[in-house]
């Protein structure tokens, strides 16, 4: 069963990741506009865009080779230029701004407790463990086999892989 359940995960961080990937394909929406500036060693964003652009604006303190960007703020362009602050800034960070589909919904990283905390699914969903997952995008209703079969193709294409 926790083979079964972590390839299910697997499968579904997989799919996330790949329908991120996808995102611009998927939708003609224009990327925002951002300006930086940085008042009293605090950066100031402006974002302009189309109205009820989606974006994420994301961090990252140190440049590797394997980046893992973070979630700074998600919003949706208004009327007007957003106004966005990162206070908690370090004091070499780097950021960029992506445009994310009206279709997908941000699903907040965190901790859960992953496992059987009763005891009565079997032996291989012990011990109830602390698990973490960043945040991700989602669409909000199901896919297409065609789209699905994209993403596969994209996944398998890029070194991940499926097991039944």
């Amino acid at each position: 069963m926790k083979t079964q359940s972590c390839s299910l995960i697997r499968l579904f961080i997989t799919g996330a990741v790949a329908l991120c990937s996808l995102l611009p394909a998927a939708f003609s929406q224009n990327p925002p506009g951002v300006n930086l500036q940085v008042v009293g060693g605090i950066p100031h964003f402006t974002l302009t865009g189309a109205t009820g652009t989606v974006c994420e604006i994301r961090y990252i303190n140190e440049l590797a080779s394997s980046n893992h960007w973070l979630c700074l703020t998600n919003l949706v362009v208004t009327g007007g230029p957003c106004q966005v602050v990162d206070g908690g800034g370090a004091p070499s960070r780097f950021y960029r701004t992506v445009a994310v589909s009206p279709n997908m919904t941000l699903v907040p990283g965190g901790s859960f407790s992953m496992g059987d905390p009763y005891g009565d699914l079997g032996a291989d969903e012990l011990p109830v463990h602390q698990a973490t997952v960043s945040a991700f995008y989602m669409d909000r209703t199901e896919i297409s086999k065609a789209l699905w079969d994209i993403v596969y193709s994209w996944a398998t294409n890029h070194g991940y892989g499926f097991s039944t």
